[in-house]
């Protein structure tokens, strides 16, 4: 497990899980918690050692971590690139938690409708429209998409829209073909979920 703040920019020290599982040698880091102190303990300082590669800070998606790991440390002066082959925001915000609750609040109101003749109110004839719903949804999601590149481009953040992957120790080659390098590489990825071994597991999704 790596060294409490070891290996990252100055300013940015971990406030809660441990960060990540790194390799000082490599520049290699595994994110297993986006938590970070907003304190700058002191300015990056450009130095012949970060001038040997082409960011200090390089991270392989775009997810709430990702991001939130690449603005922060830009915000403390590193030049950071940020790489991600489908859409900024990952999981929570493209498919997961973001339109996951809005379909949630959606259908409660079909609850609240029946609920609220019961308090005085009088509802007349009522129909749901899938298409609409869905529409909305996917249109909130765009829009925090958006917000998510905002943040990162008023950060000076480079984003590369395509698969990265690790080709070296302190490089990275893009599913274009060009092959950058960084001081650091953040892995940020997520991670493939694990059935259980137990009974009723077969019913799991």
């Amino acid at each position: 497990m790596a060294e409490r703040g070891a290996g990252f920019p100055p300013g940015l020290r971990q406030t809660s899980m441990a960060l990540a599982v790194g390799n000082r040698a490599t520049g290699l880091h595994i994110a297993r918690s986006y938590s970070f102190s907003p304190r700058l303990e002191r300015p990056m300082a450009a130095n012949s050692e970060t001038n040997e590669y082409d960011y200090d800070l390089f991270t392989i998606g775009a997810g709430s971590g990702g991001v939130r790991a690449s603005r922060v440390s830009a915000a403390h002066g590193a030049k950071v690139a940020i790489a991600e082959e489908h859409r900024v925001g990952g999981t929570c915000v493209i498919r997961g938690c973001v339109p996951k609750k809005m379909l949630v609040y959606g259908a409660h109101f079909a609850e609240d409708l029946e609920d609220c003749q019961r308090f005085g109110w009088e509802i007349g004839e009522r129909k749901f429209d899938w298409k609409t719903l869905r529409d909305n949804v996917l249109d909130d999601v765009t829009r925090i998409e958006g917000a998510y590149t905002d943040t990162l481009e008023n950060h000076d953040v480079t984003i590369f829209k395509e698969r990265a992957e690790i080709t070296g120790p302190h490089e990275i080659t893009l599913a274009s073909g060009k092959t950058v390098t960084a001081k650091h590489i953040l892995i940020a990825t997520g991670a493939h979920p694990r059935m259980p071994e137990c009974q009723g597991a077969e019913h799991a999704i």
